[in-house]
């Protein structure tokens, strides 16, 4: 079915008013007549409702403008004055692999802010022999975002904020030389509340970007309370085997329904790095790419070559 200008815009202003009954079934989506009359709307009727619209978000955007002016000023701060090293912590530490550990169930009772409870509750976990295992602990820390500021009652991974980096090879194209490795790794939560009043000590992990189970994926709802702990399984591998769904730079943060953004501020946030095998040999020509084997294919084009792999200019954003 095709669809005059005039008809998409109405579509489109429809889809305002219904965006807030989405999933809701009743009279007012299932009354045709109603549809019909507004499909009948002129391009000035329209306008009017743009105007209508526009001037209420506006409004509401003025509010929160008002509200802002009413918080205090950010202390100033000298600029430039900690260099980002490891060693003063301005470059997160690497996660490191523990000893192999038996695998539990996911815990099902921790009640979350709005009254539920785990929607995801799996058994344990089984895992390829090729498997690290990570064990982190959710802890309270002590931070100083500058040598100007003063400490702030956070949460951190392993207490840092922040967190350590995970850093995985993919197991469905890995650099050259490089056997990937699956992901198994346990978060403890040992968060207490402490004197910041941000934030609610119930986290569920998300890895942002990943290709994981659901049980694995961090649902809003498959929260674990404090002296509880969860285990996730990271398979480390490109969705479907194709090159083109490939892990990249990626993160993990809190994802416990309603509080995660109060969560994440707290300092429940931190970066992964996942490696894989860039191009083919130097010396390759290429114009683009198999997704069963990650290489070039083709005949010469423009690239940029380095001593191990040859990375196509098209195709660099992967």
């Amino acid at each position: 079915m095709r669809m005059t200008e005039d008809e998409l815009i109405r579509v489109a202003v429809l889809s305002i008013f219904l965006a807030p009954t989405a999933g809701v079934r009743g009279s007012q989506l299932e009354d045709v007549s109603a549809w019909e009359g507004f499909m009948q709307l002129t391009r000035r009727d329209l306008l009017r409702w743009g105007i209508v619209l526009g001037g209420g978000a506006a409004l509401s955007s003025g509010r929160r403008v008002l509200q802002a002016a009413n918080l205090p000023e950010s202390p100033p701060t000298r600029p430039f004055v900690v260099e980002l090293t490891r060693a003063n912590g301005g470059i997160p530490a690497t996660a490191q692999p523990v000893r192999p550990f038996a695998t539990q169930a996911d815990p099902a009772d921790c009640v979350n802010v709005d009254g539920t409870t785990a929607f995801h509750v799996h058994g344990p976990r089984t895992v390829p022999a090729n498997t690290d295992f990570f064990l982190i602990h959710e802890r309270n820390t002590q931070h100083s975002f500058h040598p100007d500021l003063p400490l702030n009652d956070l949460w951190g991974y392993d207490g840092r904020v922040p967190g350590p980096t995970f850093v995985a090879n993919s197991r469905s194209f890995p650099p050259p030389g490089v056997t990937g490795k699956a992901h198994l790794v346990r978060f403890v939560n040992d968060l207490l509340e402490g004197r910041l009043d941000i934030g609610e000590p119930i986290t569920a992990i998300h890895r942002h970007g990943g290709f994981q189970n659901p049980e694995d994926d961090g649902y809003p709802l498959d929260t674990f309370c404090f002296g509880e702990s969860r285990d996730y399984f990271y398979p480390n591998r490109a969705a479907g085997g194709l090159l083109q769904n490939e892990h990249s730079t990626m993160w993990y943060h809190d994802h416990a329904i309603d509080i995660t953004a109060e969560n994440v501020y707290r300092g429940l946030a931190t970066r992964r790095i996942h490696r894989r095998r860039w191009g083919c040999r130097a010396g390759t020509s290429t114009s683009g790419w198999s997704s069963r084997t990650g290489c070039s294919t083709g005949t010469a084009s423009s690239s940029t070559t380095t001593s191990t792999t040859t990375v196509s200019s098209a195709t660099s954003f992967w």
